[in-house]
């Protein structure tokens, strides 16, 4: 089993520090926000903290990446994602109606099962906005962030609404709105609870915690980062089928950081290569080989859509891999030993950097740059630049499998 998505249920492993800190939070309305790389888990998170909720809670879950285009989509998409979810608690909507939530006509025929004709003359309201020659921005956005609202007090349940990707939001400024500042103005009048999350880790970072940010104080901030070393001992257990040898439990968890999503693909390929046989360093190893450093590869498939996407987001994209090349061979240096290595001055060098950091490709520590994600800079340094950009390395890709897993084999036992 890889983890393709969101893990529910008895899959669930760890984070019950955070689970049991968002619990509290709830009851006491202080707002949170999940931070972290991609595929650690953040989403998985948040719907095992919407099921660990009191069962008065009507909890509802958004993904802003689903919505944004423009703000009256994104108020309709908004609107009937939270119906969805509090139809769906008490048992009055299927899980694969979710997309057809999003046309509000039909929401609001699917609303008529609350009995409520507040929420009836809500929708009304919204329905009537959307309707008009030239729709009020700001207005059609106030009713959507003030509809968990409408919800606690027509039906007198406390409402919790988990924000996935929330930093995506500020997209809707585009439009002439600060849509910060009006979520904020609508949110905190009321008495529904808010958990953010996302993976842009320096911009939703800035917008909850810069002075400067309207949500500045409103919320608490918790790092979804690897898990432990038990409960990435139990993950792999889980993938294997049987428990392994600490020292194979080590290696693989040193090398994947204990990010859930690169354990599970390891632990997984590794128990699909010795097909119920003996688990060894060499079957570790030629799962990393065939995961990370093949083309084709899981990890590789996503090391590669997280680099290309984010290298767009950054500046200078010839500069910017050039920058890649060097810090996934000899990271952590400094903005000069960068420049250097680049031929460009280090103040060019240090922009560029930056940047970066800000779109989390880089992590910048006592004055020195790493790459962030440890695995992506082991997929960039013996994948992405060794064999992606390598006609020969790709024609003869067997013999390049042999090579690399000689060299990791001597990486591991040497480390």
């Amino acid at each position: 089993m890889y983890i393709s998505g969101p893990v529910v249920g008895e899959n669930f492993i760890n984070r019950q520090k955070i689970l049991a800190d968002l619990e509290r939070h709830a009851a006491q309305r202080q707002y949170c926000c999940l931070i972290g790389l991609r595929r650690t888990g953040k989403t998985s998170v948040m719907i095992k903290a919407m099921d660990n909720l009191p069962p008065e809670w009507l909890s509802c879950y958004f993904n802003v990446q689903t919505s944004i285009a423009v703000p009256e989509q994104f108020a309709t998409t908004y609107i009937g994602s939270i119906l969805f979810w509090v139809l769906h608690r008490q048992g009055l909507a299927d899980e694969a109606s979710l997309p057809q939530f999003f046309d509000l006509l039909y929401a609001q025929r699917q609303a008529l099962q609350l009995d409520s004709r507040t929420v009836d003359e809500y929708l009304l309201e919204v329905a009537n906005v959307l309707e008009r020659r030239e729709i009020n921005y700001s207005q059609i956005l106030q009713l959507a962030f003030n509809f968990p609202q409408a919800l606690t007090d027509a039906l007198d349940r406390p409402v919790a609404v988990f924000i996935d990707e929330f930093q995506d939001i500020v997209q809707m400024d585009a439009y002439g709105l600060e849509t910060l500042k009006l979520f904020r103005s609508i949110t905190q009048m009321q008495s529904a609870w808010y958990c953010l999350a996302g993976s842009s880790i320096s911009l939703l970072n800035s917008l909850v915690n810069n002075k400067e940010s309207p949500l500045y104080g409103q919320y608490r901030t918790y790092l979804v980062g690897g898990f432990d070393l038990e409960a990435a001992r139990e993950l792999i257990t889980r993938q294997v089928g049987h428990a392994l040898p600490e020292p194979i439990i080590q290696i693989i968890y040193e090398f994947t950081g204990g990010y859930p999503f690169y354990l599970a693909v390891v632990a997984g390929a590794t128990a699909a290569a010795v097909q119920g046989g003996e688990v060894d360093e060499d079957a570790v190893i030629a799962a990393i080989v065939n995961e990370v450093c093949s083309p084709a590869g899981t990890i590789a498939t996503h090391c590669r859509q997280v680099f290309n996407t984010m290298l767009r987001m950054a500046t200078q994209s010839t500069v910017s891999r050039q920058v890649m090349y060097y810090l996934s061979h000899n990271e952590p240096d400094t903005a000069a030993g960068v420049a250097r290595y680049v031929g460009r001055s280090a103040d060019f060098i240090r922009q560029i950097l930056q940047k970066m950091v800000e779109t989390d490709l880089l992590t910048y520590q006592n004055r020195r740059y790493s790459i962030t994600d440890p695995v992506l800079a082991f997929w960039l340094r013996k994948s992405y630049f060794d064999i992606e950009v390598n006609p020969l390395a790709q024609i003869h890709l067997e013999e390049t499998k042999r090579r690399l897993t000689q060299e990791l084999r001597q990486e591991i036992l040497s480390s």
